[in-house]
Formats: structure tokens, sequence, C-alpha cells
């Protein structure tokens, strides 16, 4: 699913708009045009735009780029991709001032950035210099709310319960089914229990007897064990897990399961 959301944002080409509403219009060139189109000497735009969908998918920090390379007028000529687990948002509350010393109006919120390079203090990146992408999260203002956490929920579930549904296989029955006196009130003898089992190790026994009907000439009652509730359930929850990944992943489920659906449906799903 995260393949998909990734797939599908970079096929989209850079599309900046001046103005808004009836007066909205697309921008066709001038510095922006130029460094979207070039994003810089090694990256071109779909490979930044995977870098960031699926850092944002995944990252509760969000995805940074940092603006380099910076032209006489003051505009940035690159852009990077920087590893969130890397970027810190220093808020403006939290940097120590001087006494008498005045905040600006817009570091009051967001101080600065800080990247770990490695050395005691780290680089510091001013606020014209970092492009943040997250998605609101109403749990933490400074951080992403991902939908791979709502996935990965999903995911353990299901993995939680195939672990405990092996156990019930590895632990318990495994037979495919019980033979027993037909009349309850008069058990097997010793000797007539060790004479079934003899049949049916003879009879059922081997390749050439695959599929092959059991006649007994006793008063025996066979119960097959066939399919449990229990496996219902679990068979049940496989697809409810199916389900509940491509909601929170917002992937149509025809894109993750194409045997399954039309050319139409899945075509239809893509344009999605």
């Amino acid at each position: 699913c995260l393949q998909i959301r990734s797939d599908g944002l970079m096929a989209l080409p850079p599309m900046p708009t001046r103005g808004r509403g009836d007066f909205k219009q697309n921008v066709t060139g001038g510095k922006l045009w130029d460094l979207l189109d070039r994003v810089n000497d090694s990256w071109d735009w779909a490979t930044l735009i995977a870098m960031t969908v699926n850092t944002m998918d995944t990252s509760k920090r969000g995805a940074f780029w940092v603006l380099d390379g910076w032209d006489d007028d003051g505009q940035p000529t690159e852009i990077w991709w920087a590893p969130s687990e890397k970027m810190r948002v220093v808020p403006g509350a939290s940097v120590k001032r001087k006494p008498g010393e005045k905040v600006k109006a817009s570091e009051r919120y967001v101080s600065h950035f800080i990247f770990d390079d490695g050395s005691k203090t780290g680089q510091r990146f001013e606020r014209n210099q970092v492009v943040w992408f997250r998605v609101p999260n109403p749990s933490d203002e400074f951080g992403n709310l991902t939908p791979f956490d709502a996935m990965a929920e999903s995911a353990r579930l299901a993995l939680f319960s195939l672990h405990a549904n092996a156990l019930i296989f590895q632990n318990g029955m495994t037979g495919s089914g019980i033979v027993s006196p037909e009349d309850v009130g008069q058990p097997f003898t010793p000797d007539q229990a060790i004479e079934v089992q003899g049949m049916l190790r003879q009879v059922l026994k081997g390749r050439g007897n695959f599929h092959k009907v059991l006649v007994l000439n006793k008063g025996i009652k066979y119960t097959p064990m066939n399919f449990s509730p229990k496996d219902a359930q679990f068979i049940e929850l496989l697809g409810m897990t199916d389900r509940q990944v491509c909601i929170a992943a917002g992937v149509p489920k025809p894109l993750i399961e194409p045997t399954d659906s039309t050319f139409a449906n899945t075509d239809g799903a893509r344009g999605i």
C-alpha cells in the first residue's frame, strides 16, 4: 500500500499555480518552475517526491526538505531531502533569550531547525532554509499523523492471530475425524479399539488410497473434523485486516488484489 501511494504521486508532474479560485493559473516558467524541474544535481522530481511521501507515511516527525545553493537574489537553487530522524524542530518558546532581546513574531512558534550531523551541537538551519511536510496530529502539534501506525496495528493483530491459530493446531487435535461406537452406552473394548485402528491404517494408508471410502462392518459412528468455528473466525479476521489496511492507507483494495477485479475496476482504482 505504501508503494502504491508513492508510485501514484511520483507519476504526477509538479504543477505550481498562482492565484486562487477563478483566478488560479498554472505557472509555466520562472525560478520556482526551474527549481522543481531540476531539484538538484543528483535527484529528479520523482525521486524527491517518493522519498518525501514514504517519509510522511512512516515517520512521526514528518518530512523535511533543505533548501540550498542560494543565488544572488536570495532564491534557492537546490532541494535536498533530509532524514526526519536527524531533523529537530526548535520551538520559539524553548529558545533562551538575552535580557531585553526582542523576539520576531514569525519566530515565536518555530525558531529554527537543528540537523544532527554528528557534531556536538548539530547544524542549524533557519526557517527559510527548511520546508516541513506533515499531517496535523491532534496529540502532538509538532508531530506527523502517519497512516503507517494504523496500518501496522491491523497487520500486527493479524500476525498475533496467525501465531495463535498455529498454536491451536500444534498443541491441539489435528486429526480428520473421530470414530466412536454408534451406541453411546456400549464403549469399545480394548481389543475392538485396536481392531478399528488396524482397519483404518490398512485401508486408508498410502498414496493409492487417497480419498477412498472406508466401509466398516461394526456399529461405528464417524464424526468429521473439517472446519472449526475458530478457523472461520481467523479467516474472517484476515479479510478484515486487508480492508483495514487499505482504509488506513487510502488505497483502493482492487489495487492490492487485482486477481479479484476487472480491468475496469483496477483502472478506476488507479485513477483514484
